[in-house]
């Protein structure tokens, strides 16, 4: 009997035993990977604020309207293809690339990089000699038999490249590599003596060769053959131009580098020196450095619209365009940014504006400042590339409804440059608390849509949620989803209706009797709500004609959010009330949500006046036919 019941409780007492252990063992099983995760995701975070607040080292740092120089290093977790690292030449799985020269190095490689090799120069002196490897043949920076030798290295000559001329590590004729030895670069079997390429005339504007990496499916500028094809840091890329040749080509290439097919819209950094130090310079001086046609494009990208695609945008556009054009709008003004029109030609400009609506418009309302401040002849013209939500605006001038990275930067720049100017209204919405007020009205400047009802409220409701969880909308799909929520929603609510009898509407002083509504619009172009075309409705009975540039705005009322979501699928067709030159809406009572281009606020009674502020200068892409020039052909004669 005692050894029976002394079994059960030995068992017993071996039971938490193993009970506890197992749950150790699972709770480190669950939370060592969720503390890895966390502890990868500090350090990232950690290593990437380094990199912006580092000298030179960060977007927006060094691409201000001035002359600093230095790399854009943005840091990956993995390179998506075979990289070598531009310094130490050994393959690389990780670390960080330049945006603007290509140049790939190790995490341990960087800040050597930082110093040794030098970056696309935004601005550079007629008398600097050319770019040359990294740093120049004969310039002050770097290069043969100039004090800083290749790569800038302190010393000049017996600096060399990473050895430096008859050092026992390599240079010229050194058993360890470099030019003329059995060697090649740095060691590397297969580079034959070769004198490497010859300083261009004064004046005119040095290749800047970066070695490696070179882009898949490219041929060499000289022989026609594929380059960089080994598994090494060989053949050359020349960012300025985009050519690739082998080592053994440079010598064939000329000296001089044109800028490349798109060499319309760069800005050569030798025109921003001289326009910079010799304002006073004859304007010979200052077209003999500019190409023929000349129409330099400025970028401006908004890293927060739609489904952030800005980011890696701007790295294509800043490998290809001086980086001072490229610039990110969570770093700079667009006021700030469009000062760089004034070094330029008056009306050569171009901007592309990179990001939704409301981005669209910042720049437009920095475009009028610049118009306050007697800056008229330095206006540009403005092409879009959407990457917002609805992107109403890019639809009804021709760049469609959403960007979805199935166009190569290269040809987007080619379309701004072809482009086609047309004009584009712009209204002044005044919104006067109650009858009287002691406080000064609120000023909007609008583009496309005033609006007061469920659409209004839509908006403010994805606003409110955006502010609160901005890392939820990363996706056009995802914003769009939110949108039908709460359109949904309001559905079942209501909370709009009855705005017939709460507010008065006057087009052009007119009086308008309102049927029972509960919004209304009022339309600068075509296309609404996220690529609804609501003046023109569906059936027959064609609308008057519409158009982005006539002086008039198109007015239209709504019974509720069911009613929109029929017009959105053609299933019914709004109310029409008129079109005018001038639109009042008086709020009498409540409050009531309102938007102006997706801005939604709260509005207690007040009065609304809108009327017309000025025209802004846009850009339509070549060739395309405007929805409403096409509503205007087809109206038949009266």
């Amino acid at each position: 009997m005692e050894e029976g019941a002394a079994g059960p409780q030995g068992e017993a007492g071996l039971w938490p035993g193993v009970g506890a252990g197992l749950l150790l063992w699972t709770a480190a099983a669950v939370l060592l990977p969720v503390l890895l995760t966390c502890w990868c995701s500090v350090r990232r975070a950690r290593r990437e604020e380094a990199l912006r607040r580092g000298r030179g080292l960060g977007p927006g740092s060094r691409h201000s309207l001035g002359l600093g120089s230095g790399h854009t290093w943005l840091y990956t977790d993995l390179f998506p293809r075979p990289t070598y690292c531009s310094l130490c030449g050994q393959a690389a799985l990780l670390g960080s690339s330049c945006l603007s020269c290509g140049l790939c190095v190790h995490e341990a490689c960087q800040a050597r990089a930082q110093r040794r090799l030098r970056c696309k120069e935004s601005v550079q002196a007629p008398g600097g000699g050319p770019g040359g490897w990294e740093g120049g043949l004969g310039a002050p920076g770097g290069g043969l038999g100039a004090p800083g030798g290749w790569e800038g290295a302190p010393g000049g000559g017996p600096g060399g490249w990473e050895g430096g001329l008859g050092a026992p590590g390599g240079g010229l004729g050194a058993p360890g590599g470099g030019l003329g030895a059995p060697g090649g670069w740095e060691g590397a079997p297969g580079l034959q003596a070769d004198p490497g390429p010859l300083p261009p005339a004064p004046g005119l504007q040095p290749h800047h060769w970066v070695r490696g990496n070179l882009p898949i499916c490219n041929s060499c500028a000289a022989c026609g053959l594929q380059c960089g094809s080994q598994p090494r840091l060989c053949d050359c890329r020349c960012c300025w131009c985009q050519r690739v040749a082998h080592d053994g080509c440079l010598s064939l290439l000329p000296t001089a580098c044109d800028l490349g097919p798109l060499r319309r819209a760069i800005i050569p950094p030798r025109y921003l020196y001289t326009a910079i130090r010799q304002r006073a310079s004859p304007a010979s001086q200052l077209s003999s450095i500019c190409p023929e046609n000349w129409c330099p494009i400025l970028v401006l990208a908004n890293a927060r619209s739609g489904n952030n695609m800005a980011q890696s945008l701007m790295g294509e556009f800043r490998s290809i365009l001086n980086p001072v054009q490229v610039v990110d709008l969570g770093c700079s003004t667009p006021l700030k940014a469009l000062q760089l029109c004034t070094l330029l030609p008056s009306h050569a400009v171009r901007v592309l504006v990179c990001g939704g609506d409301g981005t669209v418009g910042w720049v437009l309302d920095a475009i009028d400042e610049m118009k306050y401040k007697g800056q008229d002849q330095y206006i540009p013209h403005v092409a879009i590339l959407p990457l917002g939500t609805g992107n109403d605006l890019s639809n009804t001038l021709g760049w469609g409804p959403g960007y979805t990275g199935d166009v190569t930067a290269e040809a987007i720049l080619q379309k701004v440059l072809d482009g086609d100017p047309m004009k584009l209204d712009r209204w002044r919405v005044r919104v006067t608390k109650g009858f009287y007020s002691f406080h000064g009205p609120k000023i909007f400047s609008m583009n496309n849509y005033f609006s007061i009802g469920p659409d209004a409220l839509m908006a403010l409701n994805f606003h409110e949620c955006r502010e609160q969880s901005p890392f939820l909308f990363s996706n056009r799909i995802i914003n769009k989803a939110v949108y039908f929520f709460y359109g949904t929603r309001d559905c079942l609510i209501q909370a709009c209706k009855d705005l017939d009898q709460k507010i008065e509407l006057e087009l052009d002083g007119e009086r308008i009797s309102l049927p029972k509504l509960e919004g209304i619009i009022v339309l600068n172009i075509a296309y609404w709500g996220g690529g609804c075309r609501l003046w023109e409705g569906t059936g027959d009975i064609s609308p008057p004609p519409a158009s982005h540039n006539d002086g008039l705005l198109e007015v239209v009322g709504v019974y509720g959010s069911f009613h929109c979501a029929q017009i959105h699928v053609k299933l019914a067709n709004p109310v029409r009330l008129g079109q005018a030159h001038t639109v009042r809406l008086i709020l009498k009572n409540s409050a009531m949500p309102m938007q102006v281009d997706g801005e939604p606020w709260v509005q207690g009674p007040c009065t609304v006046v809108i009327t017309q502020k000025t025209q802004a200068l846009m850009i339509s892409p070549p060739g395309e036919q405007l929805d409403d020039d096409v509503s205007l052909a087809t109206q038949p004669d009266t």
